[in-house]
């Protein structure tokens, strides 16, 4: 409010005991994490405008839980990259600095993250349907295109070590890091 910033920010926040740190300032939306609010939040245009105009609205959920991977694709330097997706993806792949031509996603080369082009998201109210939920859409992506959906196994061990630790994460059940895989 002192310097009227009407933007998003992000923050790392570290937590010893009862104290907390935040770090890693950002004046932009959070990477991963942006896809995610997007579909979380049912309200998110209208979180912006409020935000613009110096209010705030807190969020209105659509779904208690995401999962969000990078999508990635294996390219030569200086290539274009080409990609048509199932029209069951529609919604679950956010592609950044991509065109749209002839029912096709179009990525110019991009020297400093080659073949990263954007988030694979899926939401839900049940970490184990979430979950078998994103596999089912991940197994549709063309050849060449991955969404790291295995990376979720160290998520869920990470969960499952904080809750053990006395830090709250949900009372649904977590499913098991072997059903990942």
């Amino acid at each position: 409010a002192d310097v009227n910033y009407r933007n998003q920010i992000s923050f790392e926040d570290r937590v010893k005991g009862d104290e907390h740190w935040y770090i890693d300032a950002t004046q932009r939306g959070g990477m991963p994490s942006s896809a995610s609010q997007y579909k979380l939040w049912k309200n998110w245009p209208e979180i912006v405008w409020a935000g613009a105009n110096g209010e705030l609205l807190d969020p209105e959920p659509a779904a208690m839980f995401s999962i969000e991977c990078q999508l990635t694709c294996k390219c030569e330097k200086d290539m274009w990259v080409t990609v048509e997706i199932d029209h069951r993806l529609q919604g679950h792949c956010a592609f950044s600095y991509a065109g749209f031509m002839d029912g096709c996603y179009v990525f110019p080369p991009d020297e400093i993250h080659q073949g990263e082009l954007g988030w694979f998201v899926v939401t839900g109210n049940d970490p184990s349907e979430l979950l078998q939920e994103s596999k089912d859409l991940a197994d549709l992506l063309p050849d060449g295109l991955n969404a790291d959906v295995e990376s979720l196994s160290h998520v869920i061990m990470e969960v499952a070590t904080m809750q053990q630790e006395g830090i709250p994460f949900t009372d649904k059940e977590m499913p098991e890091p072997s059903e990942v895989l």
